[in-house]
C-alpha cells in the first residue's frame, strides 16, 4: 500500500508513518477497547512526530476512514459513538485554541466568515426548526471541525494533505478485494460491490473521490501509480453501481480535457485510451456486448424509467420543508414536523438528504442558500487555478450523496480539500 519505496541510491526505505497507521488501523478492527486505544495511540504517535495541532487533524482523518468500514470487516465505530464525538470536538478544540491567535490574515478571514454564517444558521434553526437543539449541534459540529481543519492545513505548509487523503483512499480501495474472500463484498444488498466499506454507495463515492485525487496529483507530478489507481477506481466504481461516484469520475475527466494545462492531443489521447481500457474490462464478462444496454442498466438501476426514482422521496421531503418556509427553511439537517417543536437532544435524529441544493433550500431557505453561496464563492476566490478541481469535488459528490455537513461521516475530507484550496503557499516536499 505504498509504504515501501526506493531512495535516490536505490536503497529500500519504509514509510514509518504509514506503517504505524496501518498497524493502528488493523488493531482498531478487533474490538471496542482496541478501537479506542488505536485512536489514542495514533494521536500520541503524531503528537510526538508533528505536534498537537497536526496530530489532531491526522487523527480526525484516521477516524473518518475508520468510520466507513464494514461491520463484516471490523468492529463498528458506531459502538463508541459518544466517544467518537467527544474525540472529534476535543481535537478540533485543540487546533483552534493552539492556532487561532497566531493564524494568518487569510485563515482569520475565512474563520470569521464561517463563524458568522454558523451563528446565522443557529439563530435561524432556533426560530424555525422542529428540533432546534439537535439542529444547532449539527451546525456547531460542522463549523467547529471545519474551522479547525482550515487553521491546521494553512499553518502546516510542510505537509502534503492531499497526498495523505489520497493514500488513505487508495489503501482502502486496494484492500477491498479481500472482502470477496471474506464473503462481505456484496453484504449490503447482494448486487452492488461495497468492498470493505459499510455500503455500496459509500464505496462508489470514495472511488470517485480517489479517482479525482489521483488525477489531480498526476497533473502535479506524473506517476504511473496514479494512472493505475484511476483505472482501478473507475472499474470498481462501476461494480458498486454508484451513479454519484461515476459522475465524479466523468466530471474529473471533463475537467482534465477542458481546464488542465497539458497539450490538447495528450488530453484526447489519454482520455480515449483510458475510456477504451475501462470499457473493455467492464464488458469482458458479458455474454453479449451491448454498451447501450450496459449504460442504461447502470443509470436507471435496471428497474425504473426515471434516474431520480431513488431520490424522489428525499427530494419531496426537502421541497415540503422549503414550501413551509421559503425564506428561512424548516430546520438544518433534522426531520420536518409541522407545528411541532422539541428542545430535547438525540443522536438518533438522522436525515438523508440526497442533494445539496434541495437540502439547503429545504433546511435554511432562500436566504440561507444565498449566504452559503456567498461564503463558498469567497473560498473559491482564494483558490488558485490548479486547485479548482479539489474545490469542486465536494459539490459534485453532494449532488447525489449529500454528506457535505456530516463531520461524523466523510465531510472531513471535504474540509481538507477546501482548506488546501485556501492555502496557496508552495508545499515543502
Amino acid at each position: 500500500m505504498m509504504t515501501i519505496f526506493f531512495d535516490r541510491n536505490k536503497h529500500i526505505c519504509i514509510d514509518s508513518e504509514k506503517m504505524v497507521t496501518l498497524f493502528f488501523f488493523a488493531l482498531s478492527l478487533i474490538n471496542r477497547m482496541l478501537l479506542m486505544a488505536s485512536i489514542f495511540g495514533i494521536f500520541l504517535y503524531f503528537v510526538r512526530k508533528k505536534g498537537y495541532s497536526v496530530a489532531s487533524v491526522k487523527t480526525l482523518l484516521f477516524l473518518t476512514i475508520r468510520s466507513v468500514i464494514s461491520t463484516g470487516f471490523g468492529v463498528s465505530i458506531n459502538s463508541i459513538n459518544l466517544f467518537k464525538w467527544a474525540v472529534m470536538i476535543g481535537l478540533s478544540g485543540i487546533c483552534i485554541v493552539g492556532l487561532y491567535k497566531d493564524s494568518d490574515i487569510r485563515s482569520r478571514n475565512c474563520s470569521l466568515i464561517l463563524i458568522v454564517f454558523g451563528i446565522f444558521l443557529m439563530c435561524e434553526s432556533f426560530l424555525y426548526s422542529s428540533f432546534p437543539v439537535v439542529s444547532a449541534f449539527k451546525i456547531f459540529s460542522w463549523a467547529f471541525v471545519f474551522l479547525s481543519v482550515i487553521l491546521v492545513v494553512n499553518a502546516s505548509n510542510n505537509i502534503l494533505w492531499i497526498d495523505e487523503v489520497c493514500w488513505y483512499l487508495n489503501t482502502l480501495i486496494l484492500l477491498s478485494p479481500v472482502s470477496l474472500f471474506l464473503g462481505i463484498g456484496y453484504m449490503r444488498n447482494g448486487v452492488a460491490f461495497q468492498g470493505i466499506t459499510n455500503q455500496p454507495n459509500m464505496y462508489g463515492v470514495l472511488t470517485g473521490i480517489a479517482f479525482s485525487l489521483n488525477l489531480y496529483l498526476n497533473t502535479q507530478r506524473k506517476a504511473y501509480k496514479h494512472i493505475a489507481m484511476m483505472f482501478i477506481c473507475a472499474v470498481t466504481c462501476f461494480f458498486s453501481q454508484s451513479r454519484t461516484g461515476m459522475a465524479t469520475i466523468v466530471f474529473s475527466l471533463l475537467w482534465l480535457l477542458l481546464f488542465s494545462d497539458i497539450q490538447i492531443w495528450k488530453k484526447l489521447f489519454l482520455s480515449s485510451i483510458f475510456c477504451l481500457l475501462v470499457g473493455f474490462v467492464l464488458c469482458f464478462d458479458f455474454e453479449a456486448f451491448d454498451l447501450g444496454e450496459l449504460i442504461y442498466r447502470f443509470v436507471y438501476k435496471g428497474n425504473h424509467t426515471s434516474i431520480f426514482y431513488s431520490r424522489s422521496g428525499t427530494i419531496q421531503v426537502e421541497l415540503s420543508k422549503f414550501r413551509n418556509n421559503y425564506f428561512f427553511g424548516s430546520g438544518f439537517m433534522v426531520p420536518f414536523s409541522p407545528f411541532y417543536k422539541s428542545y430535547s437532544f438525540s443522536f438518533d435524529l438522522v436525515v438523508e438528504p440526497g442533494n445539496l441544493i434541495f437540502a439547503l433550500l429545504g433546511d435554511v431557505g432562500i436566504i440561507g442558500f444565498v449566504l452559503f453561496c456567498i461564503v463558498f464563492l469567497y473560498f473559491f476566490h482564494l483558490t488558485s487555478k490548479e486547485k479548482r478541481l479539489l474545490f469542486f469535488i465536494p459539490f459534485v459528490v453532494s449532488m447525489g450523496e449529500m454528506m457535505f455537513f456530516s463531520s461524523n461521516s466523510i465531510a472531513i475530507l471535504y474540509y481538507i480539500f477546501f482548506a488546501e484550496c485556501m492555502n496557496n503557499q508552495k508545499k515543502e516536499v
